[in-house]
């Protein structure tokens, strides 16, 4: 009482020098349009101060009455909070000065005490912000429901100063990181440096709502208030990138959907897509008309989606076909379980007026063959192909999953689309790209050399090697595609060179047997520098074919990469003798052992075999098929030296190397 008094008698003239700084302050004035409209708001705060003043003086105040005082000034936090602070210091100096001493800890005290209330009145005020980050059309898909739902919490207890019913969370324990692995999210968020960034907005949020909980938990309010607006700072980059992500892919829903496919075809995770159609949708469309019918549509996905397990099932409305469905790791019997259950599920009949549409569903299922790295282009052809054959059907239903029934899609896409005809033409017009994948030093993190792999180019898109290369042996046109590569690769050489990475080139002994080709490499290698050239040439070949090695490294004094090391052809002999007479330099161990890495010991023991073996021979060992950072880490464990696969970088264009960042990979 006796503090409120003396702080009372001489309030006005510290009021006065007060107002003289802040209307002198740039630093203030710059946040209001006019000069009185500053002088207003000081007059306000003045007046809400000695409102407080008075009202303490009979009674001890309460914090419901202190937010009443505060909450309708409208006036921002910091100006607030600055001016009860200069109130403060010019009334601690002039007690000191006046011999006052021993009531100035309580001058003290009590504007502190002020500050905090007033702090906790600003952040009941401002907790309501957070509720308009879930006001978006994709509030209830599957990354924004979880912490949508958590932000509530968050807001109702710090509305109703319910602090026990805080949600604290780490980001470790957040189910965050296991949704992300669902098929929904990894097509939202496939690309991965976009995606490294949302991890760490979210590790982000749940640090900053966690640090604000312990403020808020102490009654420190002042510092819970400036941890909550960087709370919900991070709260809004965080959904608004969420919600950024969701509209990229939703502005093409199916093409967003077949490029998760293909780019799970470089991941171990086994895939099924699924076409479920509508038959004779064009004249039930022309019959009924568009609006019953994306009725019927809107239904059915309401009820698929209902019906599957988002932690392996992904469904979309497509546009090549009414719906795709998306399985992962998930076996065959399983599978036709899920089909069966869907076909229960599906509408047979939709009521218009006074009668009722027939419907029947077409449904194509295909597993992909795992040693195929599809396109968007051929997966879709494929579906539609197979739903043909599921017309033709009496449930309307045909599944691919034997390796002979693949081994007929693969043929059937040969023969329609990469025929002789096709190649020839693509040749004749030099239609082939060099891609590049990204080789990795497994110790230092960083990026050791790049593979070069060649594509051939259809319109935007780029087919793999794999479904090409056959036909390219069979019409005699390996050598020159291999030379067509060299000068491709030449167009890219200054961003090559400014990287300054070891180039991987893969060549075929029918190349390294022509002179034009050997020509071309040399003077390609002279233009390069011959040390960062590595000639790529699998196991079976490199055996078969030794003589011709032998011979161009002593010619031209490059260097052997052995591929697919391991995979049946094996002659230590030869790799010691190529080694030895430093023909060799990287042994790159095959895909398929790497593949079995994490969960064999017989494959680790081997692994770790074929590593001590390069270092006796002192060559560098080389993973492939490298697909997730548990691999990564077992390769680090074992000693090997470089590695390969689509967890460290795709094979991508030689201007998509500059922006790659290695530690980004890892920082996840």
């Amino acid at each position: 009482m006796k503090v409120q008094k003396k702080i009372l008698e001489i309030l006005p003239e510290i009021l006065r020098e007060v107002r003289k700084d802040f209307e002198n302050d740039e630093s203030i004035r710059e946040f209001f349009q006019t000069e009185d409209e500053l002088k207003k708001v000081i007059s306000v705060e003045e007046s809400v101060l000695s409102e407080y003043l008075k009202q303490t003086l009979d009674e001890e105040l309460t914090e419901d009455q202190c937010i009443t005082i505060y909450r309708n000034i409208g006036i921002p936090y910091p100006f607030t909070i600055k001016f009860l602070k200069s109130v403060k210091k010019r009334l601690i100096l002039k007690l000191k000065n006046g011999n006052e001493g021993e009531i100035v800890i309580g001058v003290d005290n009590f504007i502190d005490e002020l500050m905090n209330k007033i702090s906790k009145m600003y952040l009941k005020k401002d907790a309501h912000k957070l509720r308009s980050l879930k006001e978006n059309r994709f509030k209830n898909y599957l990354l924004f429901k979880h912490h949508i739902k958590w932000a509530e919490k968050v807001i109702d207890a710090v509305e109703k100063d319910n602090i026990k019913d805080f949600p604290i969370i780490p980001a470790s324990k957040c189910e965050f990181s296991k949704v992300m692995e669902y098929p929904e999210a990894l097509m939202v968020c496939i690309d991965v440096n976009l995606c490294n960034h949302l991890h760490q907005l979210h590790n982000m949020l749940h640090t900053t709502s966690n640090t604000f909980y312990r403020f808020y938990v102490n009654e420190e309010f002042a510092q819970a208030y400036v941890m909550f607006k960087d709370f919900v700072d991070v709260a809004q980059k965080f959904f608004l990138t969420l919600k950024d992500l969701y509209h990229i892919t939703y502005a093409d829903l199916e093409g967003s959907f077949f490029n998760l496919v293909e780019a799970l075809t470089y991941s171990d995770k086994k895939q099924i897509i699924t076409l479920i159609d509508i038959k004779g949708l064009k004249q039930l469309n022309s019959l009924y008309g568009e609006k019953v019918l994306n009725e019927v549509l809107d239904e059915t996905e309401k009820n698929l989606k209902e019906l599957v397990n988002p932690e392996n099932t992904l469904i979309i409305r497509g546009i090549s076909a009414n719906f795709y469905m998306l399985n992962l790791n998930i076996g065959e019997e399983e599978y036709k379980a899920l089909l069966e259950k869907i076909n229960e599920a599906l509408p047979k009949e939709y009521p218009k007026g006074d009668s009722l549409i027939k419907l029947e569903f077409i449904k194509a299922g295909f597993e992909l063959d795992s040693l195929i790295k599809y396109t968007k282009d051929e997966l879709i052809r494929i579906m539609l192909h197979i739903k043909e054959k599921a017309k033709q059907t009496e449930d309307l239903t045909y599944t691919v999953f034997t390796q002979e029934e693949k081994e007929n899609i693969r043929n059937w896409i040969n023969q329609r689309y990469l025929n002789i005809s096709f190649i020839e033409k693509k040749f004749k017009e030099k239609e082939i790209e060099p891609v590049f994948q990204p080789i990795v030093s497994v110790e230092t993190k960083q990026i050791y050399g790049v593979e070069t792999l060649a594509r051939i180019k259809d319109g935007k898109k780029l087919i793999s090697a794999g479904l090409f290369i056959d036909t390219i042996y069979e019409i005699n046109k390996i050598v020159e595609m291999d030379i067509i590569v060299l000068d491709k690769i030449r167009e890219k050489m200054n961003i090559l060179e400014a990287l300054d990475l070891e180039l991987f080139i893969n060549a075929s002994p029918r190349s390294l047997e022509n002179k034009e080709y050997r020509k071309c490499l040399e003077e390609f290698a002279k233009e390069f520098g011959r040390t960062n050239v590595v000639i790529e040439i699998t196991e079976q070949e490199a055996f078969k074919n030794i003589q011709i090695l032998k011979e161009f490294h002593k010619n031209s004094n490059l260097r052997f990469a052995i591929d697919d090391f391991g995979t049946g052809y094996t002659a230590l002999k030869m790799i010691s003798e190529l080694a030895m007479e430093n023909i060799v330099s990287v042994l790159k161990i095959d895909g398929e052992i790497i593949k079995m890495l994490e969960e064999s010991k017989e494959v680790e023991a081997i692994v770790e075999i074929i590593s001590n073996m390069c270092k006796v021979l002192e060559i560098k060992s080389l993973a492939e098929y490298v697909e997730n950072l548990i691999i990564s880490q077992k390769l680090e464990k074992l000693g090997i030296d470089l590695a390969q696969g689509y967890f460290l970088g795709k094979p991508m264009k030689a201007e998509e190397l500059l922006t790659l960042n290695i530690d980004d990979v890892f920082s996840v």
